[in-house]
């Protein structure tokens, strides 16, 4: 069961609010989103499989282009933290944010101000731009007699390229300066998740203060329309890799048959 607190507005509800306040609301929304569905992807990923079957090789592929992804987003997600342009803008609203808030921002600057990280290695060097020394030093790394198994198929979409996931565990090995790629994932993913949590916490803190300094709609008022929907738990949701019709064309996919 998860508890939501509708904010319903219109954009001639906003006129009154400053263009920069207002976007940065809208960049803040678009962001989170985003950092949100891929941390739960990450998770969701591995769920019920054991690492060392072919459902766990293929679930931990998508956790690590889950987390590379959301290294990417993060990272965009504190440049819009960050931008000169909204500085006003957070000026006007953090003070009316919870303490919890205030300091989810504080630990974002900490984290991202040290001269290195690994969330940023990971963003830069794999997740959305591939440095082929790093990707020639994890090559080095991959034992000789490791067993590797490329499983393909004719039908679209359900191909496993085992190749390509072993790169990807030795890539964040490298990144991560460990020898294995199972305990650098899971340096990695810790890391990640952590920074996420922190974005999260910022933004709910900003969008309750900002929709009641611009649109008056106060804890109180958003608990009196609080509405409930029935969620599974996260550790009972699974995201597979394998999935039968899934190379079906739009055409077909939208058919009944």
């Amino acid at each position: 069961m998860v508890k939501l607190y509708p904010v319903s507005f219109r954009r001639a509800d906003l006129a009154h609010v400053p263009p920069d306040a207002l976007l940065y609301h809208f960049l803040l929304a678009q962001v989170t989103n985003s950092i949100i569905i891929l941390r739960k992807q990450s998770i969701a990923a591995l769920t019920g499989v054991a690492t060392e079957t072919l459902e766990g090789n293929a679930g931990a592929a998508i956790a690590h282009l889950s987390i590379m992804f959301l290294a990417g987003r993060l990272r965009e997600a504190r440049l819009l933290l960050a931008a000169e342009r909204f500085v006003a803008a957070r000026n006007e609203v953090h003070p009316k944010m919870d303490i919890s808030g205030r300091e989810a921002f504080k630990s974002i600057s900490r984290y991202f101000n040290a001269k290195d990280n690994i969330l940023i290695r990971m963003r830069d060097l794999v997740s959305f731009h591939v440095d082929l020394d790093v990707a020639t030093r994890a090559m080095e790394r991959i034992e000789p007699e490791l067993e590797i198994v490329d499983y393909m198929a004719i039908d679209r979409g359900n191909s496993f390229y085992g190749s390509g996931a072993v790169l990807t565990a030795y890539q964040l090995a490298e990144l991560a300066g460990e020898n294995g790629g199972g305990d650098a994932f899971e340096k990695l993913l810790d890391d990640v998740r952590e920074v996420s949590l922190m974005f999260e916490d910022y933004a709910s803190a900003f969008m309750f203060a900002f929709s009641e300094i611009y649109l008056g709609a106060d804890i109180e008022s958003m608990e009196a329309g609080e509405i409930t929907i029935d969620a599974p738990h996260i550790r009972d949701v699974r995201y597979p890799y394998f999935m039968d019709g899934e190379g079906l064309t739009p055409e077909e996919l939208g058919s009944d048959t």
